[in-house]
């Protein structure tokens, strides 16, 4: 039973660990739920090491080292979940920091478009409450023409900053309000 458990550990962080490179909202909170799992099983294994009365000191010490694994593992995961928050975070800013100074942002990949959108949401809580329990499905694009916005960008700023014609800022507008709960 304990080999099952640390073979499940095992696999959760080794998933927290591939998920890492996403570096995507959705990553962040499933690397952290994956963290907390961890952490839980971490602890069960603890308890059931302390509560072990081991026949034979090979078997405490087979538990001792795959705790001490799993522990290393654990760590790992919690570095890499850090290092991706702290990423986002930086290029977060200085994306909103480019966007403040009207930048033109339709060369944005996905992933530019992924930190700012998390980076402006982390500053602007109420903000990202409303994009997170207003709206169902939305892109980092669409979420990214919601925030110019709430900044006060007007339509022609809007328009100007992701290269987009008034008819696609109309389909943008339209498509946003379909994913409204």
């Amino acid at each position: 039973a304990i080999v099952a458990v640390l073979a499940s550990v095992a696999g959760a962080v080794a998933l927290a660990a591939v998920i890492y490179l996403k570096r995507t909202r959705q990553y962040l909170r499933q690397a952290k739920m994956r963290v907390e799992k961890s952490e839980r099983k971490l602890n069960a294994l603890k308890e059931k090491l302390a509560a072990i009365k081991a026949t034979s000191k090979k078997e405490a010490e087979a538990h001792r080292k795959a705790l001490a694994k799993m522990e290393a593992d654990h760590q790992k995961a919690v570095e890499a979940l850090n290092k991706a928050q702290e990423e986002t975070m930086a290029n977060g800013h200085q994306l909103y920091m480019a966007v403040k100074r009207g930048e033109c942002i339709s060369q944005w990949k996905k992933k530019e478009m992924a930190w700012f959108a998390e980076y402006y949401m982390a500053i602007n809580k109420k903000f990202g409450h409303m994009i997170e329990n207003g709206y169902t499905g939305l892109s980092y694009r669409q979420t990214t023409f919601l925030i110019l916005e709430h900044l006060g960008k007007t339509q022609e700023e809007t328009m100007e900053m992701m290269n987009i014609s008034y008819d696609n800022y109309r389909k943008m507008r339209s498509v946003i309000n379909t994913k409204k709960i």
